[in-house]
Parts: structure tokens; sequence; C-alpha cells
């Protein structure tokens, strides 16, 4: 998910994580930890040398974060009033273009500790400061776009970018097609009612967000209604008198519930107290959203917001995107629908008179239907996925599958949860980048699973490279003083999918900062990754069970695999009736929130939601970041399926993993991700592989 254009945050599914902060010092000197090829054995960062300190200058009170921001873009604007001083005659690719690009690096990155202070810092006061610096660094860099003399020395520079090369034609392509983006064609009084409907939007945006995020609500429980939650949920709810239970609605706390609590009214309960967390402000604020983004985009001369996001996305058309969820619909829906009679004839056990399933019921049936058919549960698996192991484990599997080590050092950051690790390149020794990890659930957090970025890479005009940084957020819950933090497997693939962005974020050697993949195309990585989170080897390694060490046991593996398929066609119907109601709500000037919501919940997924439901009140990808752009989840999967298929080829070993790295995580938005796709796997793209993971048949569409 993105939050604002160039910050990305990205969203996935949102489950809940914990893990406790690692810290050695030896002899003085701080330690690191590196793990080694096939080992989970620390080794002092004197035997490999000390990584380097991130150059990431965090503000420990508001009133710095408030200075260094005010500095950031009174240097902003100063550098850029001397760009635009300069005569025609005079302008060069350097002084330009080059030096537009050097002042946006620099005051974004006082967006970029300011975006992850809102999300994450545990004062509101700072991050209060956070949210009004996001504010100016948006409004400064779109004064910088929408310049009219910029836009005409791009378009002269664009009549000679012949004589560029590939790095310096593409930046220069980018801010071409941003500044014309931007408004900076517009006559003055249409560029000025566009910026202020930007504005408006982005304080629309924080205000939704701060409502989801912030909430502390809960539910009241009683005894008979908590009947099937495992006994350490049940022992981490606040105690009440009188025998009741007090229920966060925490993403920790809402998915275990509705998979395992058997009072139905109680899950229905909770599910609309859940679905309601924004309530009405935050539906009128996605309401008046959806009008300011269609004023944008028509001021600017496209018929639609969707129209104006698909024009530099690699789908590029709204036409390309329906037929895309279009083909999937009609092979989806057989499959999507006899999962539902499945869930149906098991709901039909408990209530004899039942005629469909409910929003409440899925995930229940579910979770019930994959233990009797292939006898799974999360809570099997839960035991063997001890957080620490696996955050241990994880480095050390993607370590050895793209020549990387994995070094931990300490993390002076905004909460002492935080682990930090820095990257360095197993073959060369060259340092890469770092990555931090705030993965446990607290007040004032943003309730979210994601990525965001701390400080981008880019070459510097010394010719040293700026090391990349960014943050893994998650919401797990903390573990007790005698159980550890415990994972299921849904979350361990949530994690994995949020360590392949931060992955690709914390290796990318792009020139220059802005060339960021495709929106569209961001879940390449992610997606391509979190397969692995399905492959037996990956299992053992990561497993360990929190009392015995053991590994996942070959028949749990197996059944866990086996339950891969049991309710994927629904799951994937879900995903897809989120993306029809996103393309709708951004491609129509005029949309009922509330219908178009239901016709896709019902007649795409199949599972309508309940009438005094506002879903579109709590799902932050519409509102921030995935506008018009929710299909990507799927679009991306085209390209994923494909890479991983050739990641496990019987020839790989190992070696496919590193060119995974180096022709597509490397070069980022060097290239347009049709040419990524094929540097890495010597032929265009095919679609097979993934409808094949669907467990779609080739044979033509029903």
């Amino acid at each position: 998910m993105q939050r604002a254009p160039g910050i990305n945050l990205y969203m996935s599914k949102l489950f809940p994580i914990s893990c406790k902060p690692v810290r050695a010092a030896l002899s003085g000197i701080v330690v690191a930890f590196l793990f080694q090829v096939g080992s989970l054995q620390p080794v002092a960062a004197a035997e490999v040398g000390n990584p380097p300190a991130p150059t990431v200058d965090l503000p420990k009170r508001p009133e710095l974060l408030d200075a260094l921001c005010n500095e950031s873009v009174r240097r902003a604007r100063g550098e850029l009033a001397q760009v635009l001083q300069l005569e025609p005659g005079a302008r060069t690719f350097e002084n330009t273009v080059l030096a537009i690009e050097a002042i946006r690096s620099r005051v974004y990155q006082a967006g970029r500790i300011s975006e992850v202070l809102f999300s994450l810092h545990p004062e509101p006061e700072m991050r209060e400061a956070a949210a009004k610096c996001e504010v100016a660094v948006k409004s400064t860099m779109r004064s910088f776009l929408a310049q009219p003399t910029l836009y005409v020395a791009y378009s002269e520079f664009q009549r000679r970018s012949a004589v560029l090369g590939v790095e310096q034609a593409k930046l220069l392509e980018l801010y071409f097609e941003r500044s014309k983006r931007a408004g900076a064609r517009l006559d003055e009084a249409k560029r000025s009612r566009l910026l202020a409907v930007r504005s408006e939007i982005d304080r629309l945006q924080s205000e939704y967000l701060a409502a989801v995020s912030r909430q502390d609500s809960f539910v009241e429980l009683d005894e008979s209604q908590i009947r099937g939650l495992a006994s350490e949920v049940r022992a981490s709810l606040v105690n009440l008198p009188e025998s009741k239970y007090r229920l966060p609605l925490r993403t920790t706390f809402y998915s275990r519930f509705m998979a395992t609590a058997h009072d139905a009214q109680a899950r229905q309960k909770v599910n609309e107290a859940y679905l309601n967390l924004g309530g009405a402000q935050n539906e009128q604020r996605l309401q008046q959203l959806l009008v300011l983004r269609s004023e944008a985009a028509q001021i600017l001369g496209y018929s639609s917001h969707a129209e104006y996001v698909l024009e530099e996305q690699s789908a590029k058309s709204i036409i390309k995107v329906r037929q895309f969820l279009e083909d999937i619909r009609l092979r989806l829906k057989p499959a999507a629908q006899k999962d539902l009679e499945v869930l149906l004839a098991l709901k039909k056990e408990k209530n004899a008179d039942a005629k469909r399933i409910e929003n409440w019921d899925w995930r229940y049936y579910d979770n019930l239907r994959k233990s009797r058919e292939v006898s799974f549960t999360q809570e099997q698996v839960r035991p063997y996925f001890p957080v620490d192991n696996v955050l241990r484990a994880t480095t050390v599997f993607f370590g050895d599958l793209m020549g990387i080590d994995f070094i931990q050092m300490p993390a002076e950051v905004w909460h002492p949860d935080v682990r930090l690790y820095a990257l360095r390149d197993r073959s060369s020794g060259e340092w890469l980048g770092h990555m931090y990890f705030d993965l446990f659930s607290r007040e004032g957090k943003l309730n979210a699973f994601a990525v965001s970025g701390l400080k981008g890479s880019f070459i510097r005009a010394d010719g040293s490279r700026s090391l990349p940084a960014g943050v893994l957020i998650g919401n797990w819950q903390q573990g007790s003083r005698d159980t550890p933090a415990l994972l299921d497997h849904k979350q361990l693939t949530a994690f994995v999918h949020e360590f392949g962005h931060l992955l690709e974020q914390s290796v990318h050697k792009s020139r220059y900062e802005s060339l960021g993949f495709r929106r569209d195309w961001v879940e390449v990585p992610a997606e391509t990754l979190e397969n692995y989170a399905w492959e037996p080897d990956f299992l053992k390694r990561v497993s360990s069970h929190h009392v015995t060490g053991k590994q996942l046991p070959d028949p749990l593996i197996s059944s866990l695999i086996a339950s891969r398929p049991v309710d994927l066609a629904l799951e994937n119907a879900r995903q897809l009736s989120y993306a029809l109601t996103d393309l709708e709500y951004h491609a129509s000037n005029r949309v009922d929130l509330t219908e178009t919501w239901q016709r896709y919940a019902e007649g795409v997924f199949g599972v309508p939601i309940e009438p005094q439901s506002r879903p579109q009140s709590n799902f932050v990808h519409f509102a921030i970041g995935s506008d018009s752009r929710y299909y990507s989840y799927l679009w991306s999967k085209v390209y994923a399926q494909d890479f991983f298929a050739k990641l496990l080829g019987a020839d790989s070993k190992n070696q496919y993993g590193k060119q995974l790295r180096k022709w597509v995580f490397e070069p980022r938005g060097t290239y347009e991700p049709d040419v990524l796709a094929e540097k890495f796997l010597g032929r265009p793209v095919s679609d097979r592989a993934f409808i094949e993971s669907l467990l779609l048949s080739l044979s033509p569409k029903i």
C-alpha cells in the first residue's frame, strides 16, 4: 500500500506477531550476529567486520522533528528557486533534472522519517508532529512537480534524450510524466485548484488512517461466547466483573476469534464491531475522497480517477484490467460456489435451517473444513513457530537463496522492541542496507502488517551509495512469561510476504531513488517469496517446537500443504471482489459505497455483508495507496508464480535466487516490468504457472 506518491506502505492480510529484542555486547564492543550458511549459530561482528550504522537521524522529541521538517522544506524551496532561475540556454540535464532529483531525495527523507514515526511511535505528541511533517513534505513535492518552467525544460530534454544513458533517460521520462500529471501544463487557476484538492485528499487520508489505527475499541463477551478460543488467547483477554471478558478489536484477536469461536451470535457481534471501526465518519471520508479524486482527474483531462491511475501502471488501461479480472471471475466461479456449498453443509450440521454462509461464518467453517478434510488446523502448527526462531531462520534461508548475510545490531530507535539487521553481500563483502523489525502489537501503533521505507537507495554526488533502510511493521500478539510468542501458518505466510517487500527494498541498486517499480508490480517480489511458506524445506528450517525444539513433523507438513487448495478458489474470489469494488469506486464518478460493496461481496465472493456494517470504513486499501490498484495483488501473481516456478527448477541450486536479486530486485524501475521479467526468465512471462496456482485448468472459459 502506498500512502503518498513515492512513500510506500505495502498492505497485506493483517495478522498478529510477537517477538523480543536481542542485544549483545562483548568486551565493551557492540556485537552483531551473522547467521551462517546452514547454521543458526550467531557469530560476533568482530569476525566479519562491524556493520555500518544506519545513517538515519531519528528525532527524539516533537520539537526536534518539527525543526528537521521545517529545515528540510526551507532548504528544498531555496534550492528549487535556484534551479528555476536558470536561463533556458544554461540548463543541462545535470543542473536541472539531477538537481531536482537530489532535492527530492533530501526533502523526502524527512517524509520517510515522519511516516515511520506516525505509524510506530508510542507518544501521541510525536505522532502528531509526524503527521504535520508528512503533509508539509507532500505539499512541497507537489509544488516541485507542478512547476511549468520545469515541465518546459523536461520537454526540451526529451527531444535530446537519445544521448542519455538508460537510467538517465528513465529518470527524465519519469519527471516529464510526473510533471504533466501534477498539473504543470494547466493554467494557474486550474493548477491552484488541483493543488488544493490534493491537499484536501491528504488530510482525509490521514484522518481515515488515524481513525482505524488508533482505535483501542473492544467487545465485551461472556464465558459462553469465547468457547473455542485457544488458551493463550483467553489468557490474554482482560477479565471484567461477572465473568466477562474484553476482546480488543485489533487484527491480532479478530482473525483468531472469527476462525475458532463456536458461538455464531458472538462472531456476528465481533464482526460487526470490527467492520464498523471507522464508523460513519470514515465512510463519509471515503465518499469525499472519491469525489475529490474524480475532480482532480477531470481537471487533468481524464474521465475518471481509475483512468488517471492506470495510465502509469503496467496494465495501462481500465479495459485491460477489467478483462483480466473478468477472466479470473469466470474461471473461479464454479469452484468458489462449490467451496461455499461445502461450508453451508457444515453449517447445516449445527443449524438445519441455515440458508447461506454469512460474513461471520466463513472463516469458522473454513477452519472446520480443513480440520476434517485434511486433518489440519492452524493451532496444530503454532507451537512449532516461535517468533524468535522464525525471524532468525527466515534470514538464514533467504540469505542462502540470495547470497546475503544478515547481521544483527543494536537498534536505538522509537521502541525497545525493535530489531535491526545489516545486510552484506556474501561474495563481495559489500554492505547493502538495513532492515528493521517492529513486530509487537501495542497501543497507538498502526494496526496493520506492512513495510515502510525509512531511507532511500541512490548514488550520491561523490559516487558513494546511500544505503537503504526499511521497517517491517507487525502486530503479533506478545508471548507470556511461560510461553513465547507463537505464529500459526497464516501469520507465517504473511510474515514471509512482508519480508519479501523489505528484502527487495534493502538490496535494490538503482542509480536514482525515484526509479521504483510500477505501482501495480510492487507485489511481485513479496508474492514470489511468499510461496516458500508452503515448501517443505522452508517449513522444516523455520520450525522449532518451543518446548522440544523439534522441527515440524512430515505428516503435519503434508497436512498443511494439503490444506492449501481446500479454499483457494473462495479466497481468490474474495480478493477478486475487492478488486472489482475498487475499480468501480474509482472508474465511476458517482457510486453508492455500500451497494457496490454488497453487490460484489454477494455476486463474486458469494458471502453478503450485513446491512448494518460499513466495511468500507475499515478497509485502508481503498482510502490510501491501493485506489484503482487493488487488482495488482492478482496481477502481480502472474509474474510471481512464473518466477517461483523457475526458482524451484530442478537445476536451480540457489543460483536462480541470486539471479532474481540481480535482474529484478537490484535494478527495480530502471526497466519496465516485462523487461525485468524477460531478463530473469530468459523468455517473456507466461500466465501458465499463475493459472495452475489457482488450481484452474487451461481449458476454455466457462
